[in-house]
């Protein structure tokens, strides 16, 4: 069994979300956070020489991170934080 932690922080320019006038119309390069860190815990377990199991759970720490709303079917929307679990299933042949 495998245990795994990872820490990832993107910093990005504070330019690049800001919106630009271009001949009388207003653009935007990206939308969403320009700092976000991004913890990940998870767990590798080894079934038998064939099959590998990985469990992942993924905290996303922002402010204005871009997320879809699934319980309203609304588009995009700006929240904080966001998290995620992920399971695989690996199999050798």
């Amino acid at each position: 069994m495998e245990f795994l932690f990872r820490y990832t922080q993107t910093d990005t320019s504070n330019s690049l979300f800001e919106s630009v006038d271009y001949i009388g119309k207003q653009y935007r390069i990206l939308e969403g956070a320009d700092d976000v860190g991004e913890y990940t815990v998870g767990v590798n377990w080894t079934w038998n020489p064939l099959v590998r199991w990985q469990f992942n759970y993924v905290h996303l720490r922002g402010e204005g991170i871009l997320s879809g709303d699934a319980s309203t079917q609304k588009g995009p929307g700006r929240v904080d934080h966001e998290n995620m679990l992920g399971v695989r299933m690996i199999f050798k042949f």
